[in-house]
């Protein structure tokens, strides 16, 4: 198991205030207009026995997973579970084809469900 307290995650949040805006950063803000979002970046963590379980709003969450992913011993893999929902159909991009073969979808109103629930490695 690798150990949380060492990841060094420079968020977006982060990276404004410092005044290094790069790509991630713009990504957060082109999804809004003008006006005040609120409940946006939370973060929630909890460790109990040795499992961990982050929950995030959906502007960490590709950070997070990059982060996490680094701290990852090559060839060592982890049980991971959650979901993707989008409106967009990932199984057209072959790279995550690849990855989404065996993954439960659902389709709601246009908006897809990708439950995710496998061992996967960096």
């Amino acid at each position: 198991m690798f150990n949380l307290k060492y990841v060094s995650m420079e968020s977006f949040i982060k990276k404004i205030f410092e005044g290094k805006t790069d790509e991630s950063v713009h990504l957060q803000f082109v999804k809004f207009s003008r006006g005040e979002f609120k409940d946006r970046a939370l973060v929630s963590a909890t460790k109990t026995a040795n499992k961990y379980s982050i929950s995030t709003s959906a502007e960490y969450a590709n950070e997070l997973v990059r982060n996490i992913a680094q701290l990852l011993p090559p060839g060592k893999k982890v049980h991971v579970t959650g979901a993707i929902i989008t409106t967009l159909n990932l199984k057209d991009n072959p790279i995550l084809n690849k990855f989404l073969t065996n993954i439960k979808v659902s389709q709601f109103q246009g908006v897809k469900k990708y439950q995710i629930e496998q061992d996967i490695d960096k």
